[in-house]
């Protein structure tokens, strides 16, 4: 299941659909309202933007460097010790979206279009009449196959699109997915797979 959150845009509403075919009402999120002026949220976008732009830039060089042992070894020492100066004064939970008076948002914690999340590669979504569009590249951070995207990171973009476009046409929800919604954030959950059956170009198996 997908949040919508329309990037910078408007608010949020889930359901779910149940095994009957009907929908209902997913738990409800919870929104901060923003307190912030147009210009304090520019300054704090100017702010960590470029910060966690570098954070993205050390992601795709931890796993591409091949300096020597000793380097890493510092470079390590320095990071965590970096990491410990940030937890300094942490959030009490989750960044979660800020919704300001004026109904638009900062969902700077989301996976994919997150200005604070080094994970997000962020895409930049675009609203063309009643749909979307973005363009993006993906580095070294999300390969799956030797030299290509991963198929589930290709999902995760998919995804959140497929929710700015329900936004820009006028019925912003969540993406629909079978079965419970998507689990708390830090939430333990158990995943099982197994191989079903075998075919000439594909291997089957069966989702619990």
């Amino acid at each position: 299941m997908g949040h919508f959150t329309n990037s910078d845009r408007g608010t949020a509403i889930g359901f779910r659909r149940s095994k009957t075919g009907t929908c209902s009402r997913v738990r409800v999120v919870d929104y901060r309202m923003d307190e912030l002026s147009r210009e304090e949220a520019e300054a704090e976008r100017d702010l960590y933007g470029p910060f966690t732009e570098s954070l993205r830039g050390l992601v795709d060089a931890a796993i591409r460097t091949t300096v020597p042992a000793d380097e890493i070894r510092r470079a390590h020492a320095e990071i965590e010790a970096i990491t410990e100066r940030l937890r300094a004064a942490p959030m009490r939970t989750t960044y979660g979206v800020d919704l300001r008076t004026d109904g638009r948002g900062r969902a700077w914690g989301n996976a994919v279009v997150g200005l604070r999340n080094a994970i997000a590669p962020p895409l930049t979504v675009v609203q063309e009449g009643r749909g979307v569009r973005s363009s993006f590249s993906l580095g070294a951070a999300y390969e799956g196959p030797p030299g290509s995207v991963h198929g589930g990171v290709l999902a995760l973009v998919l995804d959140q699109l497929l929710g700015e476009a329900a936004g820009a046409g006028g019925k912003p929800g969540m993406t629909d997915s079978p079965g419970e919604p998507a689990p708390v954030l830090g939430e333990r959950r158990d995943l099982n797979a197994s191989v079903g059956r075998f075919r000439p170009r594909s291997t089957a198996t069966p989702n619990r």
